[in-house]
């Protein structure tokens, strides 16, 4: 009798801590995450910069232009800035969807990913998929 005791309280606490753990993922699913911001135009500007294959293609263009490199940048940083404004604003509604966050967040973990880089993939996907219905 008291093994049948012992092996019920088991089954019970094995359960109810199961139970906890699907909590403690939903939990994690639904953990708030900061929204995001868009970068400066001056952080725009660093990035392309830092990144010498880039601030390349920038002298390349300002040269093909007979535009200053200065002028080219700012533009290029410009353009730049509008592309992730849309991407982050995609990115602050799946983070304020709890759908869509959810969904995300399931996909994350399939792919082995953070939700962080998931959220960032998504936005854009979305994004571009955006503007070749403006643009067919």
């Amino acid at each position: 009798m008291k093994n049948y005791l012992l092996i019920i309280s088991l089954a019970l606490f094995s359960c109810s801590n199961s139970e906890n753990n699907d909590q403690s993922i939903n939990n994690e699913i639904q953990t708030p995450i900061p929204l995001r911001e868009v970068k400066t135009l001056d952080a725009i500007i660093a990035q392309i910069k830092a990144d010498t294959a880039w601030y390349k293609l920038v002298e390349t263009k300002a040269k093909e232009q007979n535009l200053p490199i200065d002028t080219v940048l700012l533009g290029d940083a410009k353009y730049m800035e509008v592309i992730e404004a849309e991407v982050v604003k995609i990115e602050n509604d799946i983070i304020q969807s709890p759908e869509w966050f959810e969904l995300v967040s399931k996909k994350a973990k399939e792919e082995g990913v953070s939700i962080d880089e998931r959220i960032k993939t998504e936005a854009s996907w979305v994004n571009e998929e955006n503007k070749k219905k403006l643009n067919p």
